[in-house]
């Protein structure tokens, strides 16, 4: 099952493939799982844009859909609810694209309509929207003789809010060298570690509690506990000097 940011990605590409008006612009998904996928990547971008390979029998301008990014606007809602970020990135070569195989379509025709086939594009009822800079020209392309836009969208989606274990509470009695440390966790039959030296308790690295411990020199307890099925409970401490 692929994740919210993938899917992302992959739903707009195929939109935009499935449009009449892309049947002879090339679209391709930017994913690479290799450096070797990367470069066939790159060399079907290449060939598309100068003529050697032809979508439709045409050929000049390309859309490739970008890897999303995603923030969160809102940190206090739990979840948590990002707002993801996708770039469409037009691509032209004028002198390929003007030419007798050339789509005769220019960047920014292609732009406006990878906005107009994507703008309010609900999928499973997450809406995509332009971004308020829904049209960047990248004028840094030009110098390699190509016509450059990205087009910018977004979509909000949230993640299911996990359940977690309790956190452990750390209870200190008397003083060092015989400050005796007892935790406990309120998540019945969760398991609690803990450590003295610093470190992130983990079921691998931490020490599994047992029952109350005399601590003899000044440290740190740090403590966290688990159980099946659950988010592992925030991490807690106490100084013991």
């Amino acid at each position: 099952m692929s994740s919210h940011l993938e899917q992302f990605q992959l739903d707009c590409a195929a939109r935009l493939s499935s449009e009449s008006y892309f049947e002879d612009v090339s679209v391709f998904v930017i994913r690479p799982r290799s450096s070797a996928e990367a470069l066939l990547l790159q060399t079907k971008l290449d060939q598309a844009l100068s003529g050697q390979a032809l979508t439709g029998g045409k050929c000049g301008v390309t859309c490739t859909v970008q890897m999303p990014s995603a923030e969160v606007p809102e940190p206090n809602l739990p979840g948590p609810v990002f707002e993801a970020a996708l770039v469409v990135r037009v691509i032209e070569n004028p002198v390929v694209n003007m030419g007798p195989t050339g789509t005769g379509k220019s960047a920014e025709e292609a732009a406006l309509a990878v906005i107009g086939a994507l703008h309010q594009f609900a999928m499973e009822n997450l809406v995509v929207t332009a971004s308020k800079n829904a049209l960047e020209p990248q004028a840094g392309e030009l110098l390699s003789g190509k016509v450059v836009y990205d087009c910018h969208f977004t979509r909000r989606f949230g993640l299911p809010q996990q359940a977690k274990v309790a956190p452990v509470s750390i209870a200190v009695s008397g003083s060092l060298p015989t400050a005796v440390v007892t935790l406990e966790c309120a998540t019945a039959d969760a398991a609690i570690y803990y450590t003295l030296d610093g470190s992130y308790p983990t079921p691998a690295a931490g020490t599994l509690y047992g029952g109350p411990l005399t601590v003899a020199t000044a440290c740190k307890v740090r403590a966290t506990a688990f159980l099946d099925g659950l988010s592992g409970s925030n991490l807690m401490a106490a100084n013991i000097s």
